[in-house]
């Protein structure tokens, strides 16, 4: 309403995941692509590195390859790309005994921020995703964070994507065909328009940044993803 830039920082503790829903052609792919190349441009490859899921193969070029830990583009890649990114997860898993200066620091991991980044995950098999649901309430200890975007039609059958509304993941919802996944009714937008859904704030109308949009310089300390929709 204001036209001021929103700004969306997922390693901070009040967002850590994102979640993406929108009807066909509404838009969700150009802003992944628009979000991890902004990610790119404040963080080096040793500081965050994207495993990305892509049947459609939408975010090939996304991002320098040095910062893709993996790249899945097929159903036998998402099987052995979720079983690794298991192993590591558990390797990050806070220790029993830790102070709680330690579990706030998390000087328990080694490592970057791994950011799952899953474009078009009604296409995907659920299942194939379900090994990673319980790491979700948790995934703040570990450095991970998940970022989907699916159309809204049988989510309450996705673990994954059931796991982030019950998180209270941030949400942003672009055009809705059929059904809105976390609110009463759809909504009708226009593309690259959507509602960002915060917990505990008022539905606020933005204009998803496209990946042409300059971005930050590196070094600064956010991402500016979003701008207020007039």
């Amino acid at each position: 309403s204001d036209l001021q830039p929103v700004t969306l920082d997922l390693f901070s503790p009040d967002v850590q995941h994102l979640l993406i829903a929108g009807d066909s052609r509404c838009g969700k792919t150009s802003f992944l692509r628009a979000y991890m190349d902004a990610v790119t441009r404040v963080s080096r490859p040793d500081e965050v590195q994207f495993h990305v899921v892509d049947i459609r193969r939408g975010l090939l070029d996304a991002v320098p390859e040095q910062y893709i830990g993996a790249h899945a583009m097929s159903a036998a890649d998402v099987e052995a790309s979720v079983a690794a990114l298991q192993h590591t997860l558990r390797a990050r898993v806070a220790p029993a005994g830790a102070t709680r200066r330690e579990l706030a620091e998390r000087s328990h991991v080694t490592g970057p921020e791994l950011v799952l980044v899953i474009d078009d995950d009604d296409i995907i098999d659920s299942y194939a995703l379900r090994p990673l649901v319980a790491s979700v309430a948790v995934a703040w200890d570990m450095k991970f964070h998940v970022v989907l975007a699916r159309r809204p039609a049988n989510a309450a059958f996705d673990g994954l994507a059931t796991a982030l509304v019950s998180a209270s993941a941030v949400c942003l919802e672009m055009n809705e065909a059929n059904r809105s996944l976390v609110r009463s009714r759809p909504v009708t937008l226009p593309p690259g328009r959507a509602h960002l859904l915060e917990r505990g704030e008022q539905p606020l109308l933005v204009q998803l940044l496209h990946p042409s949009a300059e971005a930050k310089q590196p070094g600064e300390s956010e991402v500016s993803t979003l701008e207020h929709a007039g």
